[in-house]
């Protein structure tokens, strides 16, 4: 087969190989123990090697209009898994499971207004974005599907550890490209914090999704690990890492969410978050030395964006797309539409991007807002539709979160991220690591739930990571 792999200049071919071959190794660890060994060991591999397969590893075939990204190469694996292994669907499948989960209705009916803005748009999105764009929301729908008939407690224990050991070393990874190398297995696109200091993204494309990924990660180590000092230097890593992103969305997330879990789901009410309070305050030395330096005249770069007022472009920017919302009722399809790009870069809304042959090409910027992104996008009942999902799947798992189950409240803390992510950020890509993340977190709990697993309060316990 002809096909040519993408590999990235600032990351060497030894690196990226030694970490996938982490991942394969920790995937076969994970899985030996586990009722589905292979469709575990695929799970757990793509949820360790993902970023990296993403950043360096696609095969383009030159005969195929399209390329076998991991994403892609998951769909074909939950297809194939739903479509030949019938006998074991049918065997966990119990009564109950055979009903609908309050928001999968919602989420279906999403897809299909998705469908719908790409059959409007055709002309203009071109035959390749019609197809791709809703098989993101599929493949998330299929991921829980497959998590919610397969789940076990064994295979729910493997994907725990598997979201905290790729947490855990891409918090190191992420320390050292702050203290020591900025290009140190980095999949992304470097883009400067305060003054030399470069946002951290671990081995993550961009600090949003890195930084989502990690809170998750921290809620997870609240709920399995029961040895208290290894709780706590986990949680204390995975939040200085979150700091080191510099992406301030997410650390008002930290702490509203440290808040919530002390109030409402804390035995001990205090420990963990002064821990996280503790490590927010250390790391602070760093960007604060920066910013003192930078008046200084050191970085200019520093003081412009200091004093840029970053938030009320942002609300002129939504306004901007809450006025033209009623005139594409149907959506746009999508931010590359002519008429999106017509209307942001009138209004000066636009930034700078680098083509392939080196010039620059002014792009109108995508709305700083996911709700706003999907109703642009997809059309208004399509927001609609979007809000109720969240706010159903919310609920579902807000009436089961039990203080005396830490387990539990896993779930609701991603949705919850989630849900907080686009109220200043676009995260509504389905095909984005940290969204699927909370689909198989959601499919996994849900089956818990179906199949009695979680309803026992001995059974937390036995999901401990260490002891």
């Amino acid at each position: 087969m002809n096909a040519s792999t993408h590999v990235a200049p600032n990351m060497g071919d030894l690196y990226s190989l030694l970490y996938i071959m982490f991942a394969a190794l920790s995937a076969l660890y994970l899985a030996k123990n586990t009722e589905y060994k292979f469709i575990t060991f695929i799970l757990i591999f793509w949820l360790l090697a993902q970023p990296v397969i993403q950043a360096f590893y696609v095969i383009r075939p030159t005969f195929l209009p399209f390329d076998f990204q991991p994403n892609r190469i998951l769909l074909i694996f939950l297809v194939g898994i739903l479509l030949f292994k019938s006998i074991i669907v049918k065997r966990n499948l119990s009564p109950i499971q055979r009903q609908s989960t309050p928001f999968v209705v919602y989420l279906i009916l999403f897809i299909v207004l998705i469908a719908i803005a790409m059959g409007v748009n055709a002309n203009v999105l071109g035959l390749k974005r019609i197809f791709a764009i809703p098989l993101e929301p599929i493949t998330f729908l299929l991921l829980f599907i497959v998590a919610r008939i397969l789940i076990t407690e064994n295979i729910l224990r493997a994907v725990l550890y598997a979201i905290l050991i790729m947490s855990t070393v891409s918090a190191l990874i992420a320390i050292y490209q702050v203290i020591a190398d900025p290009m140190f297995l980095r999949t992304g696109t470097p883009r400067l914090a305060f003054g030399n200091i470069y946002r951290a993204f671990g081995v993550f494309p961009t600090e949003y999704i890195f930084g989502s990924f990690q809170l998750i990660a921290i809620f997870v180590a609240l709920a399995v690990i029961s040895n208290q000092l290894i709780r706590n230097i986990t949680i204390a890593i995975l939040s200085v890492s979150v700091f080191i992103t510099f992406h301030r969305l997410d650390l008002i997330i930290l702490t509203v969410l440290a808040f919530l879990y002390m109030t409402k789901f804390s035995r001990k009410k205090v420990g963990v978050p002064m821990i996280i309070l503790l490590g927010l305050v250390a790391v602070s030395i760093l960007p604060a030395y920066s910013i003192f330096k930078s008046f200084e005249g050191e970085s200019q770069l520093v003081a412009e964006r200091l004093s840029a007022d970053t938030v009320s472009g942002r609300f002129e920017q939504y306004w901007v797309v809450i006025n033209a919302l009623p005139k594409h009722p149907l959506g746009l399809g999508s931010y590359e539409h002519p008429e999106y790009q017509s209307l942001m870069i009138k209004h000066k809304m636009t930034q700078s991007i680098k083509k392939p042959d080196g010039t620059n090409q002014v792009e109108g910027l995508g709305v700083h807002n996911g709700f706003l992104g999907v109703g642009i996008k997809y059309g208004f009942l399509a927001m609609i539709i979007f809000i109720l999902f969240f706010w159903k799947m919310f609920q579902y798992f807000y009436r089961r979160a039990n203080r005396f189950e830490p387990l539990t409240y896993v779930p609701m803390f991603a949705v919850i991220i989630w849900i907080m992510s686009n109220i200043s950020n676009g995260i509504i890509n389905f095909s984005s690591y940290n969204i699927l993340i909370v689909g198989l977190l959601a499919g996994a709990f849900v089956g818990l739930y179906e199949k009695g697993l979680l309803n026992k309060k001995d059974k937390v316990n036995d999901t401990s990571v260490c002891s």
